[in-house]
């Protein structure tokens, strides 16, 4: 029960990373194009590595999940 209470929260934050993701394109849009690339590296790119560790997060707390169902 805890696993799927962890799969819960890890799947709540990677929600919220990605609506910051979201709310960063929209704020990229209205930079001049020469400070997009920069905004993008800076405000975006951190996001992404902090999504993908959070996928690898449920990845790993899925196959958990999955162990604890085939030895029931």
């Amino acid at each position: 029960m805890a696993e799927h209470i962890e799969l819960i929260a890890i799947i709540h934050q990677i929600n919220d990373v990605m609506m910051k993701e979201a709310s960063v394109i929209r704020d990229m849009r209205s930079l001049p194009e020469q400070e997009q690339v920069q905004f993008w590296h800076e405000e975006f790119m951190p996001l992404v590595a902090q999504e993908h560790a959070l996928r690898e997060q449920l990845l790993v707390a899925g196959q958990k999940v999955s162990q604890e169902r085939s030895t029931q």
